[in-house]
């Protein structure tokens, strides 16, 4: 007989992912990641119901700057619609564009869960199905 789902090292070496990431969600302050790539910009915005990833050109920063810092002043841009995932942009005086996409933030959790669960799953049948084999090999 297998063990209990509950009692296998798969469930419990995936909890700390889970809760990490609940605990992002739910207690890390709004938060910008930037990174300047040769003139180009990447940033992780972590607000409380949303996710964005940001990337744009600009011309006058150095490659490999690395920031991080707290932000306030966008939570007005970002609306809570019902949007899963999406993708906009906004274009600045002079051309320069900001491309977004956007994310709820329980996306990256559920995502994990199911990535998780379903290897879980899967193992927990491959022991089964292998235990039934042995035990008609046996039986014969």
């Amino acid at each position: 007989m297998i063990r209990p789902w509950y009692r296998s090292r798969l469930f419990w070496l995936g909890i700390p992912g889970l809760m990490f990431l609940m605990w992002l969600w739910w207690f890390f302050p709004p938060r910008v990641f930037s990174l300047d790539v040769n003139g180009r910009t990447y940033e992780v915005r972590a607000f409380r119901f949303v996710v964005e990833f940001t990337w744009s050109e600009y011309p006058h920063t150095k490659t490999g700057d690395v920031a991080v810092f707290p932000i306030e002043e966008e939570m007005d841009r970002l609306e809570t619609g019902d949007h899963l995932l999406k993708r906009d942009f906004q274009v600045w005086p002079g051309g320069h564009q900001i491309d977004y996409v956007s994310m709820r933030a329980w996306l990256p959790c559920a995502v994990y869960a199911v990535c998780w669960l379903i290897p879980l799953s899967l193992w927990q049948r491959r022991k089964a199905r292998l235990i039934r084999r042995a035990a008609a090999i046996a039986g014969s």
